[in-house]
């Protein structure tokens, strides 16, 4: 009698934990979480641009990103849109969780950046990027929200 007590509370330990341990984790999609909106507006932004540090709020100066919006498509392609121009980037993941990736773009010269630490829900987008080109060393925080 004792031993069947010890096997089910054996058993049912087991069974309990293994519904909590063993079930699948749920992967968020952050290709389809970044695709969704209609386009990410910048909220606040901390860069060391050229060794000189900027902060940036939206509504503030001297970096002005409040005309500045990013918009990516399901194709690896997107649009920045900025106060001077709109230009056209392609985008490829560096990684298989999708919290890492790349993006090309022209301003006049080739442009290649780093996006990493990628975080994006419904209402919001952060990242760490870092761009270095002949024009432009730079690193920096960004957070975003959806455009509505």
């Amino acid at each position: 009698m004792k031993n069947s007590i010890v096997f089910l509370l054996f058993t049912l330990i087991a069974l309990t934990s293994c519904e909590k341990d063993c079930s699948s984790p749920v992967v968020q999609d952050n290709e389809a979480l970044l695709t969704k909106p209609k386009g990410w507006k910048f909220i606040t932004a901390r860069s060391i641009l050229n060794g000189v540090p900027y902060y940036y709020e939206r509504g503030s100066q001297p970096q002005d990103f409040d005309g500045w919006t990013f918009t990516f498509y399901p194709n690896h392609t997107g649009v920045l849109k900025t106060t001077t121009g709109i230009r056209d980037f392609t985008y490829n993941w560096l990684d298989p969780e999708k919290t890492k990736f790349s993006y090309t773009t022209q301003q006049p010269d080739v442009l290649n950046a780093i996006w990493e630490n990628l975080n994006v829900s419904e209402t919001k987008l952060s990242y760490t990027e870092y761009i270095n080109s002949p024009s432009r060393i730079s690193m920096s925080t960004m957070n975003l929200i959806p455009i509505e």
